[in-house]
């Protein structure tokens, strides 16, 4: 039986540590699981959806900095399991993964890019495009913004576009239900958003378009991350704090998207975001921020997009959305251009699996 290893810089939340679980947990043959930083029991105790990895989830405990030593650790767990194939999964794991596969002679190396936009930084540029020559991984990027933001890192030749997806057969909870699980009035009219709290995903503009939005629509934000103090410090001081709420971490938010009316998405950059996909296989129409592949991810006949940093411009479009009542689902769309189905298959093929049922 071939052995695969999938690395990750934090197995934490997050739409490109749902995805490598995913594939560990579907993909045909062994796949095991190694997050370079923290620990192994501490990662799954803070996320359950971890638990079924058991002892196929690694983590190395690696700290703040450059740790050229990480090479060898690697290098050794990759002999010690046999592996055939390692997956990276962003920079980090490139840098580290990579070396170590190539190092123990490992022929199959797949490097996954979930967003481009990184590559803004000359240093991390000139860094990735010196490994894609030294390593000549296959490079798998989840959109086509991501793909052409790729150009001068990569070879283009050797970049295949395998979009994100999603299984709509887990989002079937009902909007009661769903508004149950966080305690929502069931007659109240809800935007949500879910994603870590961090400067990038532009939570800040959502709290300062919630203080332009009608005072009667709620506001609630799933995630956690290092801008949670700020954001609660700025609800306040836009006068919204009793209105947006910071619910944090939960650990299956598939079982929530339902419970909102629009699914937000304020981002200063993205690739394909996995929550844009989601929400709306449950259903939910989306206002997005227009970065990435948002425009393509979003459905055309029910999606609203807007420039990043313009808290007016988005509620503007959040209150638009909230009237259109009439509006039609988004969940057939996502299941014509988005379903896990192909995304699977794109990965097996990758990996030289073939096709997978």
């Amino acid at each position: 039986m071939r052995t695969t290893i999938h690395i990750v810089q934090r197995m934490s939340p997050g739409g490109l540590e749902a995805l490598a679980l995913q594939l560990v947990l579907q993909l045909p043959e062994r796949h095991l699981l190694v997050s370079l930083e923290g620990d192994a029991g501490d990662l799954a105790s803070k996320w359950s959806v971890l638990e079924p990895l058991g002892d196929r989830l690694v983590a190395l405990g690696k700290k703040p900095g450059l740790d050229p030593l990480l090479i060898g650790r690697l290098a050794r767990f990759i002999r010690e399991r046999g592996a055939s194939s390692v997956v990276t999964h962003h920079v980090g794991p490139f840098l580290y993964g990579g070396a170590a596969a190539r190092a123990m002679g490992v022929k199959r190396l797949v490097h996954v890019e979930h967003d481009a936009w990184h590559y803004r930084n000359s240093r991390r540029r000139r860094l990735s495009r010196v490994l894609g020559r030294a390593l000549r991984p296959d490079v798998v990027a989840v959109s086509q913004a991501v793909c052409e933001g790729l150009a001068g890192v990569f070879d283009p030749a050797g970049v295949k576009v395998i979009s994100n997806g999603v299984d709509v057969s887990r989002f079937a909870t009902t909007r009661s239900q769903a508004r149950d699980a966080l305690g929502l009035p069931h007659d109240s009219v809800v935007v949500g958003s879910v994603g870590r709290l961090e400067r990038v995903k532009g939570h800040d503009v959502l709290v300062r378009a919630a203080a332009l939005c009608p005072p009667h629509v709620r506001f609630v934000v799933v995630g956690e991350g290092g801008e949670r103090e700020p954001l609660e410090a700025l609800a306040r001081a836009c006068g919204v704090h009793e209105r947006v709420h910071f619910v944090g971490h939960r650990d299956d938010p598939a079982r929530l998207y339902a419970a909102f009316d629009v699914f937000c998405l304020p981002s200063r950059a993205e690739g394909l975001p996995l929550a844009l996909l989601e929400a709306q296989a449950a259903g939910v129409r989306v206002v997005a921020s227009q970065v990435g592949d948002v425009a393509r991810g979003a459905c055309p006949a029910t999606g609203r997009s807007v420039a990043p940093d313009d808290p007016l411009a988005l509620s503007e479009a959040l209150r638009a959305s909230l009237e259109d009542e009439g509006a039609a689902s988004p969940r057939s769309f996502i299941e014509t251009h988005f379903s896990w189905s192909a995304t699977l298959h794109g990965y097996a093929r990758s990996l030289g699996y073939g096709d997978v049922c």
